[in-house]
């Protein structure tokens, strides 16, 4: 019979028609640790004087010189295998080792890229990392296949290039440069962010990095529980 449920952090989980769990209170054999990449860039121009009349709505500035990469959130999202599915865990109960380092700030010429920085999550260019094929953990878990054994995780920087130089606007008074970029997507750089240091604490159990996952611009890192070391 289901147990019943009187509220709290952690919903039931199902595992039946007749039963649930109503909060994870062993050591699962198996924690889930995402990261997300970002890049903090500041989008900037230069101003020239046009031929026309004033402009009277300003253009977007147009191009950065420095993108640095950071992680999404302060701290990366944990969920827990319970036997039939993954539900997220509260950070606080998980004792995590440092995050990752992360590669160093890129450089680009003024007028190189295209950039964007609205303020609402849409940056360009963008950090992003590299599907690769690779082998399987050997483990009883059923996506299990959507992992691979590698502990370094491949990426790119990609941006559009500008392929014009700047010139002013077919208008008067102070308004940004203006120049032509082509919008496919162009590789500027790469990087790997290694993951085999990251140990992970739960319910004073050890948790060790045996496979990862990407897409786009994260990064999950499947971690299995240690075995308990012999009894003196």
């Amino acid at each position: 019979m289901a147990e019943a449920y009187g509220g709290g952090p952690n919903p039931p989980v199902p595992l039946d028609p007749f039963q649930n769990i109503v909060n994870v209170h062993w050591a699962s054999p198996f924690l889930l640790v995402g990261y997300g990449l970002t890049l903090d860039l500041t989008a900037q121009g230069e101003r020239g004087i046009g031929p026309g009349p004033p402009l009277v709505e300003p253009f977007s500035e147009g191009f950065i010189t420095e993108a640095v990469p950071a992680y999404a959130s302060e701290q990366p999202s944990v969920e827990i295998w319970t036997g039939s599915q993954w539900i997220d865990v509260d950070p606080a109960e998980i004792t995590l080792s440092a995050s990752p380092e992360l590669p160093g700030a890129y450089s680009f010429e003024p007028w190189e890229v295209q950039a964007i920085n609205d303020g609402a999550g849409m940056t360009a260019p963008i950090i992003r990392f590299l599907e690769e094929s690779g082998t399987a953990p050997d483990i009883n878990l059923p996506d299990a296949h959507l992992y691979i054994t590698a502990l370094v995780a491949n990426g790119e920087v990609v941006a559009q290039d500008f392929i014009s130089e700047p010139q002013p606007l077919p208008i008067g008074g102070d308004v940004p440069l203006w120049a032509t970029f082509n919008p496919a997507l162009v590789q500027k750089d790469t990087f790997s962010i290694s993951v085999a240091d990251l140990t992970a604490t739960y319910q004073d159990r050890t948790y060790l990095p045996i496979a990862t996952r990407v897409s786009g611009g994260a990064l999950a890192v499947l971690m299995q529980r240690q075995a308990l070391p012999p009894s003196p």
